[in-house]
């Protein structure tokens, strides 16, 4: 190479190159420069190394790196920014990138609680997951378009302030319709600096600090799906599901927060000398965006804005990376939206124990970080002294080739984890290697593809984010059907193979993308238009501005003056403020400006259903329904539902448990290991939360056939037949529908609204299948007297007759389509229905206790058998372990059962 002029002056490219300048142009126009070096192939990054570099450069600190791009001598260049405020707006850049994923992720724990809350299946509030995770890839591209002609900080600030905004209204959605707007919407915009970070890489580092910082930033990406689940999973676990998206919009407010106080407008346009800069303009007057309006022309025309995004993805390399991403890390979105389906029921996992699985990718990133810091690096310095300081692209993706190994043999025993049931630490092993290799390749990726074309740095990182996240949204959609179809070994088997096939664009590009991007061309855009000249009289002093023929003769002045206005806008307004008033004041009272006294006595005949129906309707009924709701539930169940409420008894909480030693020894796993749960209709207790003795594990299956009865009455009314499952088989849809139904007994024993609503629930079940039964003329057995009358009252007093005793547990759904009206705990004695009582709880505890934590050296005899025996889950109803005569004298007549509710 000849010598090197200046900073930013031209050269010719390396002697040896095989393409000069000149000859390049004549041969072949498409060839242009990837920096102000007019290389046409790669970087001369060490003059140590290289020769015939010359003095003249700016180095770094060692004295022989090349700085690229070369810095101007303008303080207010990026690239002359002190170390600890380009880290700063890093760090800030880093955590906005980490919103979205987080809140996206978020999304997916809350499925099941939604849908219990809004009355819809978690497929359909799914929905809103799908559209928010597809909008933040469309986001992205509208991002580096507006970026591109408005500038970094202005887009930034009012894109994080919409995603603020529906933060908070995801968190406090009056219906699912709403939800998903504000979850779409957030979408959008809260992608910002997820799409356009590597934008504020390229403008504050030089090329020798990108990769490590790239780094940095990508692991913030890269973990945020995973930190979201974990969190969420450990809220929902005790608190309402709107919590963790509170939690979200927080962390919004620390990002805006963040963005307001410190982060800078980035970009500079080195080609124009310092003393001719644009005005930056005041701190505001930046962050709002009106200095960079001032200064528009010196940047890109809109119309070249958005041909910039679009004909980026023209380049071969670029669209082949967009490629090859799509089909490794899609996957990784697909995996996470679907692992509790997979870990639940192989592993007997709970919301919290499914949180702290969540550790395993946290882990794997931060590792991949740390093995990235110097990989990326190394591979590059090796390359820049075999070959004399010089640097092509291409070298990136030696690391991706270093990284898919591991990819693939993750996702392979992924699979074989799930089909042979191994070990839940070695599926978070497995899981953690292809995040691990994900993560070295989304560095090595997105530096490859900033190296190639660093003057389109934001479109770059656009493309990638929207191959991700569309590959994930298109994985999710299929992922746990593929699963129940052929098996996870051969699904995720098949998913392995797609990331080796993947492997073939990458030995590609390292083959001939120099070809391909010497073929392709530069990113280039249109001289900005001229700014018209200034037309004026000439004046002394001012020779050089003359008037464009007569022009200033042809304009006729027109007098446009009106006359003034007899009453004004202000005056106007006031009288419409006082009508507004006038009417506010003859407006009729509301259901919430009744008396107290009425309004409870309103409340009182409503239905469960009302009342939550009335949480949705404002604030106040809201607020209300939260501070009185139990009491006025209670009430509603002693009134409606007596009878239902006698043979559905709730298990108790272990918190409930006043004696601490007894609430210790309760939660020992030699209590709660007793329980062995077979029944694919119920969900399996939580031990962890719930009293374990006879008698509560009893009350939960009773409460569990409660709700799962209810979801197949559609089914049993249309003649259509109940899925069947075969022994030993856990579909994924079971697995959420037990899910569901786990989340709805704990909400309904913590809650008495939540209680009061599945009784609702069960009367309307018990009511059409006694229609059901009665129309079938082969069901000759009794049936309960059901009357219109009775229907139209929605009270279960026509149950306190004389009807069918429940003798069996329906451990299996075939038996619902015989099933008339299940109601265990009672029997029909003497010409009345007797019930058992909630105190057969605390013997059951007692015996336990005494049988499993017996106390040595004591002189009583308990009267409680030696050996207590496991508990299997077996029908409700009258049978229990305990003697017959404890039963009989354990019983209660209806009448005393408003003291007992």
């Amino acid at each position: 190479m000849p010598n090197l002029p200046t900073p930013l002056a031209v050269t010719e490219p390396r002697s040896g190159s095989g393409i000069s300048h000149e000859k390049g142009d004549l041969r072949n126009p498409r060839i242009g420069h990837i920096h102000e070096f007019r290389e046409v192939e790669g970087y001369i990054i060490d003059i140590a190394e290289d020769g015939s570099a010359a003095s003249g450069l700016k180095l770094a600190e060692d004295g022989h790196t090349v700085l690229i791009p070369q810095p101007s001598d303008d303080k207010n260049d990026p690239l002359n920014w002190t170390w600890n405020k380009k880290h700063l707006i890093l760090f800030i850049v880093s955590w906005v990138s980490f919103l979205p994923d987080y809140g996206s992720a978020t999304g997916a724990v809350t499925l099941i609680p939604q849908a219990v809350e809004w009355e819809t299946t978690p497929d359909t509030v799914n929905h809103s997951q799908a559209g928010n995770v597809f909008m933040l890839g469309a986001g992205g591209l509208v991002v580096v378009m507006l970026s591109a002609y408005f500038g970094r900080l202005p887009v930034v600030f009012w894109f994080l302030l919409v995603s603020l905004a529906t933060a908070a209204w995801c968190a406090e959605p009056n219906t699912f319709e709403s939800f998903m707007a504000a979850r779409i919407l957030n979408g959008f915009f809260s992608t910002v600096s997820q799409a356009g970070g590597l934008m504020f890489i390229k403008d504050m580092f030089f090329f020798h600090e990108q990769a490590r910082k790239i780094n940095i930033w990508a692991s913030f990406i890269v973990m945020s799906p995973y930190v979201g689940p974990l969190f969420a999973a450990f809220m929902t676990e005790t608190l309402h599901w709107s919590v963790p998206f509170w939690v979200y919009f927080a962390m919004n407010a620390l990002g805006m927060a963040l963005v307001v106080a410190f982060l800078e407008e980035t970009y500079y346009d080195r080609t124009i000398p310092p003393d001719q800069q644009p005005a930056r303009g005041g701190r505001v007057a930046r962050l709002l965006g009106t200095a960079q309006w001032r200064s528009r022309h010196l940047r890109n025309t809109l119309g070249q804005a958005c041909w910039r995004t679009v004909s980026v993805l023209l380049k071969p390399i670029v669209a082949l990376s967009c490629v090859f991403y799509a089909l490794t890390f899609a996957w990784a979105v697909g995996i996470n939206t679907t692992l509790a389906m997979f870990i639940t029921p192989l592993y007997g996992f709970g919301p919290k124990q499914v949180g702290f699985f969540y550790f395993t990718p946290v882990v794997a990133v931060a590792l991949g970080e740390a093995t990235g810091h110097w990989l990326h690096d190394a591979l590059a310095k090796q390359y820049i002294r075999s070959h004399r300081g010089h640097f092509e692209p291409e070298v990136r993706l030696r690391a991706v080739i270093l990284a898919m190994p591991v990819v693939i043999v993750g996702l392979a025993l992924i699979g074989q984890c799930f089909e042979n049931q191994w070990h839940f630490m070695v599926t978070s092993v497995c899981w953690g290697l292809y995040v691990f290799g994900m993560m070295i390749t989304t560095v090595a990726l997105s530096s490859y593809c900033l190296d190639s074309y660093p003057e389109a740095s934001g479109e770059v990182s656009a493309w990638l984010n929207m191959a991700r996240t569309v590959g994930g949204f298109i994985v999710s959609y299929f992922q746990v059907r593929w699963a129940e179809a052929q098996g996870t070994k051969q699904s995720f088997g098949i998913q392995a193979g797609i990331c080796g096939g993947a492997i073939l664009f990458i030995v590609a590009l390292m083959i001939g993308g120099k070809r391909l991007r010497i073929w392709a061309g530069p990113m280039t855009r249109s001289k900005p238009p001229k700014a018209p000249r200034l037309q004026a009289t000439p004046s002394p002093g001012h020779h050089d501005l003359q008037p464009r023929g007569d022009l200033e003769h042809d304009i006729e002045f027109v007098d446009h003056t009106e006359q003034l206005a007899l009453h004004s806008k202000r005056a106007r307004r006031q009288v419409q403020k006082l009508a507004k008033k006038k009417r506010a004041s003859t407006t009729p009272l509301s259901l919430g400006d009744m008396p107290f006294e009425l309004l409870d006595a309103i409340l009182l005949c409503c239905r469960p259903r009302d009342l939550v129906a009335l949480l949705r309707v404002s604030k106040g009924y809201q607020e209300f329904i939260k501070q009185e709701g139990s009491r006025i539930a209670q009430s509603i169940i002693a009134l409606r539902y007596p009878c239902l409420a006698a043979c559905f008894l709730l298990p108790v909480l272990l918190e409930d448990i006043e004696d601490l030693g007894i609430r210790r020894h309760m939660g020992h796993p030699k209590v709660t290991n007793r329980i062995i749960h077979k029944f694919q209709n119920t969900p399996a207790p939580r031990a962890e939360l719930v009293c374990t003795c006879a008698t509560c594990h009893h009350r939960w299956n009773a409460l569990g056939l409660l709700v799962d009865f209810a979801d197949w009455q559609h089914h049993l009314d249309k003649g259509e037949p109940i899925p069947k499952i075969k022994p030993g088989e856990c579909p994924a849809w079971n697995n959420l529908l037990l899910a569901r139904n786990q989340q709805i007994i704990l909400k309904s024993i913590r809650d008495p609204l939540w209680y009061a609503c599945i009784l609702e629930k069960h009367l309307v079940s018990i009511t059409r299948a006694i229609r059901r039964q009665v129309l079938n003329k082969g069901n000759k057995r009794q049936h309960y007297r059901l009357t219109s009358r009775d229907i139209e009252e929605e009270t279960d007093h026509f149950l306190q007759a004389e009807g069918p005793l429940t003798i069996d547990y329906p451990h299996h759904r075939d038996k619902y389509y015989m099933l008339e009206a299940y109601l265990p705990n009672r029997s029909w004695v003497e010409g009345e229905w007797v019930y058992l009582t909630p105190d057969t709880h605390k013997g059951d505890v007692s015996a336990l206790i005494n049988t499993l934590f017996p106390v040595l050296g004591g002189g009583g005899v308990s009267r409680f058998p030696a050996q207590f025996p496991q508990i299997e889950t077996q029908p409700c109803g009258l049978h229990s372990p305990w003697p017959k005569d404890l039963i009989k004298n354990s019983v209660l007549s209806v009448a005393s059962i408003g003291d007992t509710t």
